[in-house]
């Protein structure tokens, strides 16, 4: 398992310290074509660039599980808030990123939205629940 994590983001206020709590935080998994994880690479390379410049942003932590035979990303994206998350998801940068998407992938990626640990706690609570 390997993580990194981007920088934060220009548009936030240095002098109100943001708590994980309160950050949203959209989780993307996908699952690459193992012939494709170097184009996948380089494609997270270059959206992770972009996705760095959007208001509100604050990291991205990839988590890459490649002893799979289709090697498994968990792409965390944080922002400061819903909206920013929101915007993202309807900016044309996003778009453009999607449409190169297509063949690196051998399903449809899946979505995850939260806001501070919410997605944790909630998937931590049903694994739980699943397993009386």
């Amino acid at each position: 398992m390997d993580r990194s994590t981007g920088p934060n983001a220009s548009s936030r206020n240095r002098d109100a310290p943001l708590r994980s709590k309160d950050l949203a935080t959209w989780m993307i998994v996908d699952h690459v074509n193992r012939e494709s994880v170097s184009d996948y690479e380089s494609w997270l390379n270059g959206i992770h660039g972009d996705l760095g410049k959007q208001h509100g942003f604050v990291s991205v932590d990839v988590i890459r599980h490649l002893d799979q035979p289709d090697p498994e990303y968990v792409i965390l994206v944080k922002f400061e808030d819903q909206e920013s998350i929101s915007r993202w998801r309807s900016s044309p940068e996003l778009a453009s990123w999607l449409s190169k998407f297509e063949g690196l992938v051998t399903s449809d990626p899946r979505f995850e939205e939260a806001i501070g640990l919410e997605l944790w706690l909630y998937k931590r609570r049903n694994n739980l629940a699943g397993a009386r």
